[in-house]
């Protein structure tokens, strides 16, 4: 094997460690908040706060919201999509 070969291997590999470890890296979400939950999930986690809007609205990255969270600390408004 070329040291040129061993090199692109070397990087290949740790490159490859790099992202396994990526993944295993479960970012939770915020606060209750979960990726993936339901919109009886989210209500259910934020008794009080969040609340089912009447009419689902689309928000500008034309995803449909249906749940909303009133007052959060870093934002207005945070909303739950659902496809």
């Amino acid at each position: 094997m070329t040291k040129k070969m061993f090199q692109i291997k070397a990087v290949g590999f740790a490159l490859l460690a790099a992202l396994r470890r990526l993944q295993r890296r479960n970012v939770d979400g915020w606060r209750n908040a979960k990726w993936g939950m339901t919109e009886t999930e989210i209500l259910a986690a934020f008794p009080g706060e969040a609340k089912l809007l009447a009419k689902p609205k689309r928000i500008m990255d034309r995803r449909v919201i249906s749940v909303q969270i009133e007052d959060c600390s870093w934002r207005k408004n945070l909303s739950a999509s659902i496809f």
